[in-house]
């Protein structure tokens, strides 16, 4: 698959072809972050749409907003009406089209781990979404929410007992 970005931010035009293993390297602020971001908004607009809305992220259907709101607070100007342009897999994406309704498939096709996942703990902890700021991006936000749902059925509801406090013979493992 091919994901294609033209005069969005500092890419000026970009092609990168995924493949089995995919890496991108070079120099920091030249749009690896945003590329990767754009892919995870491509592959998965609707459930971006639906998890904004239900934390209270408005957007009112523009672009600039929703990219404020996506991105993170002063990243409305990536977008160049006119100039920037998406392609995924050599289909134009009409982003302000797409923007402005929401999106009904809402099936996670991409787990987006974020360079600013420290961001995601708190006292050792995963942050719920709703811990964020609407300028914080979304995709650190949802990283955290799904850690922190991750750690809260695995290590405590679950089989493993490390939280749990009792004695040995329940079966727990008590610290």
């Amino acid at each position: 698959m091919r994901l294609q970005l033209k005069n969005i931010g500092q890419i000026t035009d970009a092609e990168i072809r995924f493949g089995d293993l995919t890496v991108l390297v070079g120099p920091q602020a030249t749009g690896k972050t945003i590329a990767l971001q754009f892919l995870k908004l491509v592959l998965d607009l609707g459930h971006v749409q639906e998890e904004m809305t239900r934390y209270g992220l408005d957007w009112s259907g523009e672009l600039p907003r929703f990219f404020d709101a996506y991105f993170g607070e002063g990243m409305s100007g990536l977008w160049r009406r006119g100039e920037s342009k998406v392609s995924w897999a050599g289909r134009t994406i009409d982003l302000p089209r797409l923007i402005g309704r929401i999106r009904k498939n809402k099936v996670v096709s991409a787990f987006y781990i974020p360079a600013q996942r420290v961001l995601a703990l708190r006292n050792g902890w995963p942050r719920p979404f709703s811990d964020y700021s609407p300028g914080d991006p979304f995709v650190v936000a949802e990283f955290s929410e799904k850690l922190r749902v991750l750690v809260e059925r695995e290590f405590i509801d679950g089989a493993v007992g490390i939280y749990r406090m009792g004695r040995a013979s329940e079966g727990h493992i008590a610290y």
